[in-house]
């Protein structure tokens, strides 16, 4: 509950706490789902944090597949962090989700032949 009742100032500061985890990280206003249940197609405003990456779809495959598996969405070519969606105890376990993905999509290359 205290999610939907979350004021708009709180969002845009925990959004910029996210978002200085991560180099290339951004914030912008965006909408929540309040749920499919008691609210279908209701919104609320909320702060996204945006995170770049070379391959949008594939970090979001990896970051649900880190154990927690991390939630986020795809929009406009970039990972979208709903901080509403998230406590701010959770932020730490984002970033080594992202850290892992980004690892995966850019494994260090072997460079045990062909590397000079």
């Amino acid at each position: 509950l205290s999610m939907l009742v979350c004021d708009a100032d709180v969002l845009e500061r925990r959004a910029a706490r996210l978002a200085s985890m991560f180099p290339d990280a951004s914030t912008l206003p965006g909408q929540s789902a309040v749920g499919g249940g008691a609210f279908p197609g209701v919104t609320l405003p909320t702060t996204l944090v945006s995170v770049t990456t070379d391959s949008p779809t594939e970090m979001l495959a990896q970051l649900r597949l880190h154990s927690p598996p991390v939630i986020a969405r795809v929009a406009a070519g970039t990972v979208l962090f709903d901080v509403r969606t998230v406590r701010a105890e959770e932020f730490t376990t984002i970033r080594e989700a992202v850290v892992a993905a980004r690892a995966e999509q850019h494994p260090k290359r072997d460079c045990v032949s062909g590397c000079s």
